[in-house]
């Protein structure tokens, strides 16, 4: 927020100066996600999620709290698990030793449900995001490509949750994000593609 003082110099905080309403811009929304929350939008998911918030308060009329902003987040992100849910996934990494240096492959299987029907995959790549996305793309009548990847832990320590932003492409050009948590970083990275995905499926 541009602010000609420091909240603080007068007693006040952010949180009781920022509203967000319908003619909020995305910086607004981002900050209260990262300072309240934790998370760190990547810009281009600002953008985004900006508009699920501004879709909200155009249907309201008033002005959304900070509460209502992460119970949007949750559920636009974090907790969709339709049409597709991932029911079961194992990930092993070896070594190559067939090449003069030895390169790490990652295999990956699992389970997707697609509207009660299972769809198993199996499939190797150079890491968990390209074994992953290959195997699913191997289930799906129109494959997704990855578009852009960020992450970072929330809380530190060695408690601390990973948080995975991945955006995935449509060959039809259709590019959506998906957010996962995880104490694992390649799980959270897992769960980030298929809340893309289940985003994807709704154009």
């Amino acid at each position: 927020p541009y602010l000609p003082i420091n909240p603080k110099d007068v007693g006040r905080s952010y949180q009781s100066i920022i509203r967000i309403n319908s003619q909020s811009g995305k910086g607004g929304v981002a900050y209260i996600m990262d300072n309240e929350f934790g998370y760190k939008l990547p810009k281009p998911m600002q953008v985004e999620f900006s508009r699920v918030i501004q879709s909200v308060t155009d249907e309201s009329g008033s002005e959304i709290s900070s509460r209502a902003i992460w119970e949007n987040f949750n559920n636009e992100y974090l907790e969709i698990n339709t049409p597709y849910e991932l029911k079961h996934i194992k990930i092993s990494m070896d070594a190559d030793s067939s090449h003069d240096a030895a390169e790490e492959i990652t295999r990956v299987s699992g389970l997707l449900i697609f509207k009660g029907k299972d769809l198993e995959f199996s499939s190797e790549g150079n890491g968990p995001i390209d074994a992953f996305i290959k195997g699913i793309n191997s289930t799906l009548d129109g494959p997704v490509k990855l578009k852009s990847y960020d992450e970072h832990n929330i809380d530190g320590g060695s408690d601390s949750v990973a948080v995975s932003y991945i955006s995935l492409r449509k060959d039809k050009g259709s590019v959506r994000y998906g957010v996962g948590t995880d104490s694992n970083i390649s799980m959270a990275s897992i769960k980030a593609i298929v809340s893309a995905l289940n985003r994807l499926s709704k154009d």
